[in-house]
């Protein structure tokens, strides 16, 4: 069924109205500084933010097929927001601590992680297991040989681009690459993590663009060529259909509390190996969030 891109459209479960009103509330709550800096009102802040950049940047014709839409609408505009200072230095510090002290988009990746992997069916992760880790290291070492070409074009040694180019950019963003990395980087070499994080991001940052843009272009060519991508229900070459099915399912509270514990209960599991039981392999630290997926 296509998107309803008209106003009869609900945001996060709610009308567009209310979900309108509530965001003007939250940002003049906010200009008058009368937003409490703390969880509640810096999360009601972001997300208001957050609302408007996405529905926006998913209406703008070209941009939203072609650029990005939504993702990269809230993307730019949130970073013009924190370079020019235009958020209230208390709300942009209060936002700095969820994310970075708080470590949020840790805790975002560990629910993400546990359910990503049980969601996918078994006979299907069995049969592709075999084709997927010959082409993520295909894909890690084209980009190594790419990389490393452009490299030395500007000077840069074979190392540096592999270790603070390639790496951060291949390992799956901020959270799932950057973030990690510079925690190995800091167990492996005794070098602050924050010393590497901060030029991994500078790089991570521009490559997300490119990756975006790269992959509106490939959602057209998938849309116009579904031979080509199994039409969305065909993950496997001569492997059948692939398709969810509609099963109503009622899930209570109980059950919402119980997949938090398992997701954390993972998260502890590769804890306890990164730090205690194998926390290196033939010399590498292995970081805990490689545990959660092992």
């Amino acid at each position: 069924m296509a998107e309803n891109k008209g106003f009869s459209l609900k945001t996060f479960g709610m009308p567009w109205w209310l979900a309108g009103a509530i965001a003007v509330i939250v940002i003049a709550a906010a200009a008058t500084g009368a937003l409490s800096a703390d969880l509640a009102g810096c999360f009601a802040l972001m997300l208001s933010i957050g609302l408007i950049c996405n529905e926006v940047g998913e209406r703008i014709p070209f941009w939203n097929s072609y650029i990005g839409g939504g993702l990269v609408m809230t993307f730019l505009v949130s970073a013009f927001l924190f370079t020019y200072n235009l958020i209230p230095q208390k709300y942009a510090d209060g936002m700095i601590m969820i994310m970075d002290d708080a470590d949020f988009l840790s805790f975002f990746i560990i629910f993400l992680i546990t359910g990503s992997i049980l969601a996918l069916d078994r006979k299907l992760l069995i049969r592709s297991f075999a084709g997927y880790i010959p082409a993520i290291f295909g894909g890690l070492f084209g980009a190594a040989i790419l990389g490393i070409a452009a490299g030395l074009v500007f000077g840069i040694s074979p190392v540096d681009i592999v270790l603070k180019y390639v790496c951060p950019i291949m390992g799956g963003g901020n959270g799932a690459g950057a973030v990690p990395l510079s925690q190995i980087y800091e167990t492996v070499t005794g070098d602050a993590a924050a010393n590497y994080y901060s030029f991994a991001i500078t790089i991570l940052t521009i490559a997300n663009i490119f990756a975006i843009l790269t992959a509106a272009v490939l959602k057209k060519i998938g849309e116009k060529k579904t031979s080509w991508t199994g039409d969305g229900t065909q993950l496997i070459r001569n492997g059948g259909d692939f398709a969810t099915e509609d099963k109503a399912v009622k899930v209570s509270m109980k059950d919402l509390g119980g997949a938090f514990f398992l997701a954390i209960g993972f998260y502890a599991l590769g804890r306890l190996f990164a730090k205690t039981i194998l926390p290196t392999i033939f010399g590498t630290a292995i970081h805990q969030f490689a545990y959660m997926i092992i």
